[in-house]
């Protein structure tokens, strides 16, 4: 990737588009995708599209686009899209169809405007058959066009029965339960406990045989068969994933093969945060563990490059309520860039832990609908502080969705750079200029190695699972997370996402977070004991590991990592306060005490040896924080508690806690409002850096910005404005536009 990788999905079919596109209209749309700085197009080819009859493939559009592609000197990804089977496959294969938790199969409708959705289930013999065909006629159809860029096996993984549907009950609303995949569940569970007893004793069951073991269909107090079902549902969805990729690999081996996911398996799409009495839940749509149904962490070394979507249903319907308030616009703006940018740095650290390469895969040329089709300059200045979030993550490219308007289904009319009739728009213009501006500062990172992380927040797929199993939601789990993340991110602390089935694999952090920490298996504790052992620090919270990997309680915790530890989690208390002390964590903290606010959960630890008490429970005086052996123990959900009480001495303790652990932020912004948030990522080569800022607030400020780096006399280039700056002790002032970005180069004097 020598360039930046600028490209858009290109619709020329009867779904979206409507009717087919003639040559006239193909050719002034490529010849303008040139004119706008397009360097590739993907051309999404869906089965119900391209295969018309059983051994018959209409690809004449296909062919001229290709060839009309490789006369403009634009380069061409192909995609696949299986979700949509042709009525002859739905006939053929009848028993393939999709079976609910309810038992009632899955008829076919256009969906998000693709016929035949939602696809017919990839473990039925025969589907995979017809697929394979469909795939490899096209792999060497096309694999010696001279336009032909790389493949892409499934165009946005998720598992799609639960998609845009709209159902009863809830367990309408899990998929699938045919017999070719239950039949594939017994003999992964057959694999995985050797023998029925086994199965047996973990799940509490009484079964004699495996033809009686049935996938869950209700969720209640037990969570051993939902652990151990979508478990296997993301496996499975992994395999399939491994098939479609092969079925290219070995017909072409010389192209890239790209995959992309909505958002990464630690997000969640589309979610709301909503208050109650008493706490709070998440509206959990498109998750890893409900329909996404993807690890990325397994995924993305599968494929060449791996990639996700940026697409919230509008900027400001993330976190609707959470501090029982109505949040402000600017507020909600911001908790959009915060998912975004969890979401890109877990696809990003998915991909440098497995040593791949990522990229914005879909980014909306226009947001709206049927009824609110808009675009103006706020949206562009989003769109553009996303691209910049994402290269300034490492990101290699980014695809706009799409070149025209849908104008089939909820889509309709929008998502287009161009208007219905491919007439270039604002949009097209603007989306030019973004072109030239990510391609020139790429010019300089592509050489430069980004700035680490010393900080690493542990993402277990397992808590989710348990979480949406257990409570019914991601509503602990995820915001456990995000909350660390947030507070990390506000403060320009750089920080990794780590899978916990690399924890032994990753290099060595200065400190490591583990949320929301209740369910472990006893492999993933002999992990966090080697990673202490090594001299590590960590924050644990309340009730850590108090399951087994069954979802099971765990009496006692391993013997050797209970001694390490020097301590124990003990009673569950009521508590809204803790009340600590911050020079406990290091001289430079002040003595003054920090009340924290409580969200969930409130537990006493004890001290099993010599420690250090760093805050107790305002009512009890009970020990609710303490230090013992590197590792700090905190009596409740800090990152929850975050999300869902916000607050400054929340955000002080986290940058407390990561001073103790001896981490530096990247910079320290001063002279801005309260609540602005200004984000700070860096590269560097040798003695030069860049830094990419980010104003995320909807006004004007001038931060006085220092730069965490060696202390001299800097030249600083602001490459996208052309200016030039000089930096006295790694301190300028620097004026920001309202959700603007500049690009600073720091060069030695």
């Amino acid at each position: 990737m020598a360039k930046y990788l600028f490209g858009t999905q290109y619709i020329f079919y009867t779904n979206f588009e409507g009717r087919m596109l003639s040559d006239e209209e193909i050719e002034r749309d490529l010849e303008n995708m040139v004119k706008f700085n397009i360097g590739i197009l993907r051309l999404t080819l869906m089965w119900a599209d391209i295969a018309v009859a059983p051994s018959r493939l209409e690809l004449s559009r296909a062919d001229y686009i290709m060839d009309v592609a490789y006369e403009k000197g634009l380069k061409v990804q192909i995609g696949f899209l299986h979700d949509s089977a042709p009525s002859w496959a739905v006939a053929k294969y009848s028993d393939a169809r999709y079976v609910s938790a309810k038992g009632e199969e899955v008829y076919f409708t256009l969906g998000r405007a693709i016929k035949g959705h939602p696809g017919l289930c990839l473990d039925h013999p025969g589907v995979k058959g017809e697929l394979e065909k469909f795939y490899g006629s096209v792999v060497e159809k096309y694999r010696n066009h001279p336009a032909i860029h790389s493949w892409e096996p499934w165009v946005e993984i998720w598992f799609n029965p639960n998609d845009n549907t709209i159902y009863e009950s809830e367990r309408e609303s899990f998929f699938c339960y045919c017999k070719y995949t239950v039949d594939k569940f017994r003999k992964w569970l057959a694999s995985k406990y050797s023998s029925i007893s086994k199965l047996n004793e973990a799940w509490l069951s009484s079964f004699n045989d495996w033809s009686e073991v049935e996938p869950p269909r209700f969720k209640g107090q037990r969570v051993v068969d939902w652990l151990d079902w979508k478990t296997f549902l993301i496996e499975n969805q992994i395999s399939h994933l491994k098939w479609l990729t092969n079925i290219i690999r070995v017909r072409d081996p010389d192209h890239p093969i790209y995959v992309h996911v909505p958002l990464s398996c630690v997000g969640s799409k589309w979610s709301k945060m909503e208050s109650k009495v008493e706490g709070f839940y998440l509206r959990d749509y498109r998750s890893m563990v409900s329909s996404v149904l993807i690890d990325d962490w397994k995924a993305a070394p599968i494929v060449d490059v791996y990639g996700l979507s940026l697409y919230p249903t509008n900027m400001y319907d993330y976190y609707l309520i959470i501090h029982g308030r109505e949040l402000s616009k600017e507020e909600k703006l911001v908790n959009a860039d915060l998912d975004i940018a969890l979401n890109l740095d877990a696809i990003r650290c998915a991909c440098e832990q497995t040593e791949r390469n990522y990229i914005i895969a879909e980014l909306p040329g226009q947001f709206g609908g049927l009824f609110e089709p808009y675009y103006d300059r706020n949206f562009y200045k989003t769109q553009r502080i996303w691209t910049f979030m994402g290269l300034a993550r490492d990101s290699k490219g980014v695809i706009i969705w799409e070149w025209r308007h849908s104008v089939l289904g909820t889509y309709a009319p929008s998502y287009g750079l161009c208007d219905e009739n491919g007439n270039p728009t604002e949009r097209t213009e603007v989306v030019a200029r973004l072109a030239e501006e990510l391609d020139k500062v790429y010019s300089y990172v592509k050489s430069m190695e980004r700035i680490s992380s010393d900080i690493g927040i542990v993402f277990s797929p397992r808590s989710y699972i348990y979480d949406w199993a257990h409570f019914g939601d991601l509503g602990r789990s995820r915001y456990s997370i995000l909350g660390y993340y947030k507070a990390l991110w506000e403060l320009n602390y750089p920080v990794d996402i780590v899978h916990i089935d690399y924890l032994s694999k990753v290099k060595n952090y200065k400190l490591l977070i583990f949320p929301w920490p209740i369910i472990f298996s006893e492999s993933e504790l002999e992990k966090i004991h080697s990673y202490l052992k090594r001299g590590g620090k960590a924050v644990i919270e309340a009730r850590f590991a108090s399951k087994n990997k069954c979802g099971v309680l765990r009496r006692k915790l391993p013997v050797k990592l209970s001694r390490l530890l020097g301590f124990t989690f003990g009673e569950i208390l009521r508590e809204d306060e803790i009340v600590v002390k911050p020079n406990s964590l290091g001289e430079s903290a002040p003595s003054t005490s920090l009340t924290l606010p409580i969200a969930v959960c409130s537990q006493s630890i004890k001290l099993e040896r010599i420690g250090e008490i760093v805050g107790v429970f305002k009512r009890s005086g009970n020990p609710a924080i303490v230090l013992s052996n590197n590792v700090l123990a905190i009596g409740t959900f800090m990152g929850l508690s975050y999300v869902a009480k916000g607050g400054k001495s929340l955000l002080k303790m986290v940058d407390y806690i990561a001073k103790w652990a001896g981490v530096s932020r990247t910079a320290e912004v001063y002279g801005v409002p309260e609540k602005t948030v200004v984000e700070v990522n860096g590269f560097k080569k040798r003695e030069e850096y860049l830094f990419i800022v980010i104003n995320h607030s909807t006004k004007t400020i001038e931060p006085l910005i220092k730069f965490n780096i060696p202390s001299r006399k800097y030249v600083v280039n602001n490459i996208i404005e052309g200016s030039r700056l000089i930096a006295e002790n790694n301190y300028i002032r620097l004026k920001l536009e309202p959700r603007d970005v500049a690009v600073l180069y720091f060069e030695p004097k």
